[in-house]
């Protein structure tokens, strides 16, 4: 990473890929004191959790902060009962789960709202790269400042923090969470045609107060596969979603949502 930005290719580089045992906490508002006190108690948890050289901190360029925290995996006892839950579950689904809790937990008590989808993602904001909304360098930062940073030296990191996080502590609720996860989603839950709703556009107004970030994709992906279930045709389940994630700047990613849960057989499991 240090040496492409150092001798960048031909074509301009602005993200990566996440390490597979990376946490993105990214605090993004337009409102700076709160994106500076909510990362504070993010990091002050995290090193209350003995996190204090397992993370580093990320300026993007315009309205976040990231906490990249790199945890170890191998910390966590997987339970023989759990085991054999997941026995059959891909790899990187059980990846996947472990970060959404780890995430969940620490937005919960942190009292922040996080971008749950960022479990997921592959692309993170590289550092030495420029936020094309600011047309400010992403840069690397060792504390948080008090105010948006303005004129600042651009740092890329050359190396990881100096150890993996241990997160054993969290083993005997880690454990119970898969349990529950995986038991539910490993085998598919078919269910047959609910009755057909006479105003699914009532589900705009409905939804619209929740769907902030941290909760869009989970909001998307569910109402897609109730209207399914529940005999709304895809064009007119298209159209509402659409107009419920107007101004969402990941909407094209919303209105795909829409069309693979349509597409799925009875074989694939349905929100």
């Amino acid at each position: 990473m240090f040496d492409v930005i150092k001798n960048p290719p031909d074509v301009p580089i602005s993200a990566r890929s996440f390490l597979k045992n990376e946490l993105i906490l990214e605090i993004d508002n337009d409102n700076w004191a709160k994106v500076r006190d909510d990362s504070l108690r993010i990091v002050n948890l995290l090193e209350k959790w003995g996190a204090k050289d397992c993370y580093y901190l990320s300026y993007s360029g315009n309205h976040s902060i990231h906490v990249k925290v790199f945890f170890d995996p191998s910390t966590i006892a997987i339970k023989e009962e759990t085991g054999k839950i997941l026995e059959n579950v891909p790899r990187e689904e059980v990846r996947k789960s472990i970060k959404e809790y780890v995430m969940s937990q620490i937005a919960g008590i942190t009292e922040t709202s996080l971008d749950m989808n960022l479990a997921s993602k592959h692309l993170i904001r590289l550092e030495g790269s420029i936020n094309e909304k600011s047309g400010k360098y992403c840069t690397q930062i060792t504390s948080i400042p008090e105010e948006r940073p303005e004129n600042y030296e651009v740092v890329v990191p050359d190396s990881l923090p100096e150890r993996l996080w241990d997160i054993s502590f969290i083993t005997d609720e880690l454990n119970a969470f898969l349990k529950v996860h995986f038991r539910k989603s490993t085998t598919p839950i078919i269910y047959g045609p609910g009755k057909p709703i006479e105003n699914p556009e009532s589900f705009i107004d409905i939804l619209r107060p929740a769907y902030v970030k941290g909760y869009r994709h989970w909001i998307v992906s569910s109402l897609s596969g109730h209207f399914k279930r529940h005999q709304v045709q895809f064009d007119r389940a298209n159209s509402i979603i659409k107009e419920l994630a107007k101004g969402d700047e990941e909407l094209s990613s919303r209105l795909y949502t829409v069309k693979e849960i349509y597409r799925a057989n009875e074989s694939k499991r349905i929100p």
